[in-house]
């Protein structure tokens, strides 16, 4: 069964060449795409991330996921 590729919403190549290299062991294959998405004002990674991926499924129509690197302590 063939399986699409999932959008990756970025334009920095950087964060596309990581991500790929992360997912490749899995058979994950994502493609670049660049949208401007907005950034909530939120303490809560998971909620900035839900927000990101919830605007690129509407733009795109399909699977996608928004790199949101951060680092938070406090979040399990």
């Amino acid at each position: 069964m063939s399986c699409s590729k999932i959008a990756f919403c970025t334009g920095n190549l950087g964060k596309f060449a990581a991500a790929q290299e992360h997912l490749m062991p899995w058979g994950i294959e994502i493609e670049q795409v660049p949208l401007d998405l907005d950034e909530i004002q939120t303490v809560s990674v998971k909620e900035i991330a839900r927000h990101k991926a919830r605007q690129a499924f509407a733009a795109l129509g399909r699977l996608s996921c928004a790199n949101e690197p951060c680092v938070d302590a406090t979040e399990r």
